[in-house]
């Protein structure tokens, strides 16, 4: 029935004259990124990349990501931080993979979280950061992921 208006899911396959967003996005190799939440962002890519299979690797993306931390709430005495905010940042290009690596591409994507460290142990308080960081990258993943697979509707890979 959405059909009828023009509605398309981006990550459907294929259909004859019609460029999928998922074949462009299989054909994506994602660079490494250092640190262990560039880890993290490599793995959250190359799921979402790997969604239309595999194929021969025409793109590059090359991502530059972070985690900035920052005390948002003081409400104590002794002036530490009870609330903690966070924003993960992502620069990134995608370029063609042959000789010429023409950039076609590129984004800024960020996202925010936070917790209360201080309310909580200090093992579930080590454990709450970390599943911060870990939604920020799955959030800025999702960003990335949205905006390369839109231009792959417009501009179809090459065959």
């Amino acid at each position: 029935m959405l059909g009828g208006c023009g509605f398309r899911p981006v990550y459907a396959p294929a259909n004859a004259g019609s460029p999928s967003a998922a074949s462009g996005l299989s054909s994506i190799y994602v660079a490494l990124i250092p640190e262990r939440s560039g880890q993290m962002m490599r793995d959250a890519l190359q799921r979402r990349m790997e969604l239309g299979g595999g194929g021969a690797k025409l793109y590059n993306l090359a991502v530059s990501f972070y985690v900035a931390t920052e005390g948002a709430s003081i409400e104590r005495a002794d002036s530490i931080p009870t609330r903690t905010r966070a924003a993960g940042i992502a620069t990134w290009s995608l370029t063609t993979a042959d000789a010429e690596q023409r950039t076609v591409l590129t984004g800024r994507s960020r996202s925010l979280d936070g917790n209360n460290p201080l309310s909580l142990q200090y093992f579930y308080s080590d454990l709450q950061g970390e599943q911060m960081q870990a939604r920020l990258v799955e959030a800025v993943a999702d960003q990335i992921t949205a905006t390369i697979a839109t231009w792959f509707v417009t501009h179809p890979p090459a065959a």
